[in-house]
């Protein structure tokens, strides 16, 4: 370890040998530390406004200066000693230590940089040092040391099983690499108590006057709201906009002045309201409430000026809170002319967040600082940009005013009120989520609220987030913490959670889906959101179904009311001035052909492209789209609500597979395109903002009468044209649309609904309710899904009692498909039987196909906590069915608890032989006792292997009397005895399964209470196949293979790194003999690179080392071909983490898929990962594999060869995978060959491989 001494021997530094010297770091406003011979490193714009925005000081606050800069220094710690680094090796790991001598009056926090990340460390402990005993009292303190000690390499975040926290402290603050660093100290009050206005810096409370739609110079701060100018003959109306936390209004709203469309939106409103406002306070001394109470107080001030206020307002974040007790509990109860209207939430904490407790403040720190510099660099790569390091200053302000106080030790219940408000299960939020016993008209005429679920990608790993921030999301860390989808500060659910009352309405809502881009301090900076707020609050025309037909709880998810109508005949000229004031997302062009109007909706900015490139503008626009009738896609607005979710109405959009999306169209014409939110990267912001600005926008009216929304669009033209009878297909090619579809059993769509008391007592049963319906189920409280299905099969429904408790009567009924207009009632008991969050599931299927799978979660308690009026909330699994043969022997095996023990829920149906069974395992004691089960099985096997590789017969009976004990121990005797009973009738098993370990496959059927034979059969013989049970959804049922899209992986590793694999050199021939395969480099960024986009490969296949660790899902590994340098072999690892993050093998066409072959060892066992199951077989199907196929124990390198090559001459044969697994089993057991039983199949049994 290094030791190094600065500033006079008040630092001293203990470092890694790895570790280079120190550097000194430039600071603000400062010079070379003296005394020091070394190099001095610079710091960019954005680090030097964050240390200045913590060290300045205005004159009249001298005596409460936040930090000063003890020092700066930047250092690179190398890389960690590989001993510590090897996997499995429980070294202690290296630490960098730093100690800091401080007067005792004095306190210290450590800010570490490192590739665009910040991390604030706080000391570990303090030491104090007394002076000498004076008589008649002991020495006071004259010094104390403060100790930082980090610790340097991999880190990985630890995983609270069970837990929806991480606790505060360091979480991953493992380092490696170059760092900067900066030792802060500050002065330490002798008592602190709750955080005061006057700890929080950076903020200056008060109204906030918006007048200018281009410049925040035009945002004035003002004593109050008297200025401002409001008509005498009418009611005003206002829009108001509430910010939130580390924020202000310019910190939160500012970013739309810095893009066009949010730029023209300020301009609407401007245009169409008497005033916009703004209201800065204070987040983290101050509650909601008593922000409310300030903001009421201005509004009455302002009363006094109009002869009434209709207010409707835009709040962010914690402003929701502020607004809502506003409109909640102050408005209603005072008499006053203020009328709430349209209320828009974007990412609120209405129902709280996980960050705003104390143990979290760690996490929400370091997060805070960190995307508020993201969206900072975001608006700085836009031309022209006047406001990020503004923002950026402001906020950190704040955020150095909470750090300070953390570092005092001052954490404590509601020590931080505005933060302590925000706990999901704490006094506020709890207070105004309660429904009222008073009050039952809602705060707010109507609900708006806009959402997103980040999670990092490829392309968010290059752009504005630092690196080991994304790498921690990615981690999971957030997940972990927030325990469900969230943007990194608020959970989704909590953003779209409303006023209570019965009669308050969420009209829509506008969930921006997974993505990698809209975390929560960048909304406002993506145009969707100015537009979105633009429609809701009717500042433009929208041309958008009626609001009682349209689904709202998905409706925004899947349509884009945001188009123009233009007809085909138009000009190019006529066009282009006719939407150079109209920024809609997509134009709809109007072409007449043969009696019908057709509709193609196209991407505006696809459409300004090809009016760009066109020269002769006299031309028609349907010539130069060169536009044809098939490719109209059309999709009338009933069959739009009938499909009832976004992602199948979502799979008719067209647009990923050509220029022009569906348009949904009712009687009054086109209401919407089939197109998800808008999302833009950094990059297209950049573009957008470059683009020709709209040729004008409004300019403020001053008039005590305001416009009217503007209309949008042309005149529609051959409005009495036939519709003819195509009115609802969606069209795709001439012959296409002359398809008989008569054949097809009719379908029709059926919405499920599930509920049952929030709370149940033990030892008494419980009603779970069951609707079923044809029109979509209107419920307060419950869950619901859906899916199509034919009319004259009947429907199954089944309850399965997963999680502490069980059935009780009946536990599955048919019941036909409800009439339209009708609903089918059903009603099923559970029992609890230990106490807990339970988990029962309603499955609906048709035959043995699920439709739909609800989940609810109850509490099951010794006694009611009090009278009941909840029911649980929980989420809905869909599966439409399709055309694909229903599987003949089916098996469904999923986990369960009951108390502390682990059971496993097994159903069995059978077409072929009309069986069915429900039935659980014996309990495992706990999840360790079941891990370490299945830890020894494997174990034994590979032992069994190891010791017995040339003697078959030897390896065979240890490999049945094992398979004889997974069959009596896990799998319950009503089951065995089906089994063994049908073993001679059974062809094929469909595994459906989220149990991650156990390999039924080696399940040895015996008869039940007799010993086992040896010519009976292992599961794996009776055409057992695997999928993933975790969303319901089926494999796809079409495997293809084109000329050229057959690719391979095989390492040919350096003969000095001692893991060479000759026979997989002759796996390389058969595969490039049977497949005409190509080579992938066995590089890991460029199998990335190859899987990353769908349609590069049909078939892709892995000849190489592997390893899985059941236990860390991220060990789990293929080992590609790496290097030697200087003497010694470097690892190159692709691991199945980096194939779940950026993986993309979906094709268009969902009923196809690539097949996957991992012909290596142990790969294909699953792990848990931080949601749930992971591993190569999750990574892989997740990301749209249509088959995959591993080994779940060590394969020998010359065995591994005739499974494959069976396997693949099969299916090139025309066999289905199920003949085709078959026959390469048989084909390596007549070779006795040890391995072929190692081998698992996920996949549909039915998949056949077409040659194209």
């Amino acid at each position: 370890m290094k030791r190094i001494t600065r500033s006079a021997g008040k630092i001293i530094f203990i470092l890694p040998d790895t570790a280079s010297d120190l550097n000194d770091v430039s600071l603000p406003g400062k010079q070379r530390l003296r005394g020091l011979e070394t190099k001095t490193d610079s710091v960019n714009q954005e680090l030097e406004t964050l240390l200045t925005a913590l060290t300045e000081t205005k004159p009249q606050d001298l005596a409460e200066q936040d930090y000063h800069i003890l020092d700066g220094f930047s250092l690179d710690l190398g890389e960690q000693d590989q001993q510590t680094k090897r996997r499995g090796v429980s070294a202690k790991p290296d630490e960098m230590e730093i100690n800091v001598t401080l007067e005792p009056d004095e306190g210290a926090i450590l800010l570490l940089e490192q590739e665009g990340t910040y991390e604030w460390h706080f000391a570990g402990k303090t030491a104090l040092h007394r002076g000498p005993k004076q008589r008649g009292r002991t020495g006071g303190v004259y010094q104390k040391t403060a100790l930082f000690r980090i610790p340097v390499g991999d880190g990985i975040a630890p995983r609270q099983r069970g837990s929806s926290r991480v606790h505060r402290g360091p979480v991953t603050n493992f380092i490696k690499g170059k760092i900067k660093g900066f030792i802060l100290k500050f002065a330490v009050k002798k008592a602190v108590g709750a955080l005061s206005k006057r700890l929080e810096k950076g903020v200056e409370p008060g109204p906030v006057i918006i007048t200018s739609h281009e410049d925040t110079n035009g945002w004035y701060h003002k004593e109050d709201f008297l200025s401002v100018e409001l008509p005498h003959d009418r009611p005003a109306r206002i829009l108001l906009l509430v910010h939130g936390t580390f924020s202000s209004t310019i910190g939160s709203y500012g970013a739309l002045t810095e893009q066009p469309a949010g730029r023209r939106f300020l301009g609407l409103a401007l245009d169409q309201y008497d005033a916009i406002l703004g209201y800065d306070h204070y987040t983290l001394a101050e509650t909601p409430a008593q922000n409310a109470e300030n903001l009421f107080d201005e509004l009455l001030k302002l009363l006094e000026k109009s002869k009434g206020i209709e207010i409707d307002a835009i709040s962010f974040s914690r402003g929701g809170l502020v607004y809502r007790y506003l409109t909640e509990q102050i408005v209603p109860f005072e008499k006053t002319q203020l009328a709430f209207r349209k209320a828009i939430f974007v990412a609120c904490t209405n129902g709280g967040t996980e960050l705003a407790n104390d143990e979290n403040w760690k996490y929400l720190v370091d997060s805070y600082t960190n995307i508020l510099a993201g969206a900072s660099r975001l608006l700085g790569k836009l031309p022209n940009a006047k406001l990020p390091m503004v923002i950026f200053r402001q906020s950190v302000k704040t955020i150095g005013s909470l750090v300070k106080y953390m570092a005092q030790d001052a954490v404590q219940d509601n020590a931080v009120p505005g933060l302590s408000a925000m706990e999901p299960g704490g006094q506020f939020v709890t207070a105004i989520n309660t429904r009222p016993l008073t009050r039952t008209r809602p705060g707010a005429s109507s609900y708006y609220a806009i959402g997103s679920d980040f999670e990092p990608d490829k392309a968010t790993y290059r752009g504005e987030l630092g690196k080991r921030l994304v790498i921690k999301v990615a981690d999971g860390l957030v997940d972990r913490l927030m325990g469900e989808a969230n943007d990194l500060v608020v959970d989704t659910d909590s953003m779209f959670v409303i006023d209570p009352v019965c009669s308050a309405k969420l009209l829509e809502k506008l969930p921006f889906g997974k993505n990698g881009e809209i975390y929560h301090t960048v909304y406002f900076s993506q145009p969707q959101v100015a537009r979105q707020c633009s429609q809701w609050l009717g500042l433009i025309q929208t041309n958008r179904a009626v609001a009682k037909n349209a689904p709202r709880s998905w409706w925004k998810e899947a349509v884009s009311d945001d188009f123009q109508i233009v007809p085909g005949q138009l000009s190019v000229k006529e066009v282009e001035k006719n939407l150079e004031n109209d920024d809609a997302r997509f134009v709809i062009v109007e072409r007449p052909f043969e009696g019908e109007l057709l509709h193609y909706g196209i991407p505006r900015k696809i459409l300004n492209e090809r009016i760009a490139s066109h020269p002769n503008k006299e031309d028609a626009l349907v010539e130069i789209l060169d536009l044809h009738e098939y490719h109209a896609r059309e999709i009338s607005l009933e069959d739009a609500l009938e499909v009832g979710n976004a992602n199948e109405l979502s799979s008719r959009s067209g647009l990923e597979l050509g220029r022009y999306a569906s348009v949904i169209f009712a009687h009054t014409g086109p209401v919407g395109v089939v197109a998800p939110p808008e999302i833009l990267s950094s990059e297209e912001l950049q573009k957008e903002v470059d683009l020709p600005q709209l040729k004008s926008l409004p300019q403020p009216a001053r008039s005590s009468q305001r416009n009217t929304s503007p209309q949008r669009g042309l005149e529609r033209t051959a409005r009495s044209m036939s519709r003819g009878a195509t009115r609802g297909v969606v069209l795709s090619t001439p012959d296409q649309r002359m398809e008989d579809l008569s054949a097809q059993p009719p379908t029709v769509w059926c919405n499920a609904h599930a509920n049952m008391p929030e709370e149940a007592v033990i030892g008494k049963k419980a009603t779970v309710e069951v609707v079923l319906s044809r029109d979509e189920i209107i419920r307060q409280i419950g869950v619901s899904g859906g899916g199509n299905v034919q009319v004259d099969k009947a429907l199954i429904v089944q309850i399965l009692a997963r999680r502490h408790c069980i059935t009780s009567g009946e536990s599955r009924l048919e019941v036909p498909v409800p009439a339209k207009g009708e609903e089918t009632l059903l009603f099923f008991d559970v029992m609890p039987k230990n106490e807990g969050v339970g988990e029962v599931n309603v499955i609906v299927r048709q035959g043995n196909r699920p439709i739909a799978n609800l989940k609810l979660y109850p509490r099951f308690v010794v006694k009611v906590s009090g009278e009941i009026v909840e029911e649980t909330i929980a989420e809905a699994e869909l599966t439409p069915v399709d055309d694909r043969p229903e599987l003949s022997n089916v098996l469904y095996i999923r986990e369960g608890e009951m108390g502390l023990k682990q059971v496993l829920h097994f159903l069995f149906e059978s077409r072929s032989l009309n069986k069915f069974v429900t039935c659980t395992s014996q309990p495992f004691e706990n999840q360790d006792a079941r891990k370490e089960y299945i830890k020894n099985l494997y174990e034994d096997l590979e032992n069994f292997w190891a010791d017995d590789e040339l003697e078959y017969n030897t390896f065979m009976r240890k490999l049945q009397a094992r398979g004889v004990e997974i069959f009596d121990k896990l799998i319950p005797l009503a089951l065995r005895k089906v089994l063994w009973e049908e073993r001679e009738s059974l062809e094929t098993i469909q595994v459906f399964s989220d149990e991650p370990f156990i390999p039924w496959e080696l399940a040895y059927l015996k008869e039940p209470g007799k010993k086992a034979v040896r010519n009976s059969y292992f599961l794996a013989e009776k055409g057992l196949v695997r999928w993933l049970a975790e969303d319901g959804q089926f494999p796809p049922q079409k495997l293809r293979l084109r000329d050229g899209k057959a690719l391979y992986v095989i390492p040919d590793y350096p003969p000095a790194s001692g893991y060479q694999l000759p026979g997989a050199q002759a796996e390389k021939l058969m595969l490039t003999e049977v497949l005409s395969a190509n080579a992938i480099s066995p590089v890991s960024s460029e199998v990335l690179d190859a899987i990353e986009k769908p349609g590069r490969f049909d078939i892709l296949h892995f000849a190489c080392h592997g390893l899985a660790n059941p236990n860390l899902i991220w060990d789990s590994g293929l080992l590609m071909e790496g290097k030697m340098k200087n003497g010694s072999y470097r690892q190159d690892n692709l691991l199945s983490s980096q194939v779940e993050a950026f993986a993309d093998l979906q094709e268009p066409d969902e009923s196809y898929g690539p097949l996957v072959f991992l012909n290596a060892c142990q790969v294909g066992r699953q792990g848990y990962n931080i949601a749930g199951t992971g591993g190569f077989a999750k990574a892989f199907v997740k990301s749209g594999a249509g088959a995959f196929i591993s080994t779940h124990w060590s394969v020998g390198d010359s065995s591994a060869l005739d499974f494959s090559k069976t396997l693949y001459k099969q299916l090139l044969a025309g066999n289905n995978m199920m003949t085709a697994v078959a026959a390469a089993r048989k084909a390596a057991k007549n070779m006795e060959e040890m391995t072929w039983l190692s081998y698992v199949v996920y996949g549909d049994p039915y998949a056949k491989l077409m040659r194209e």
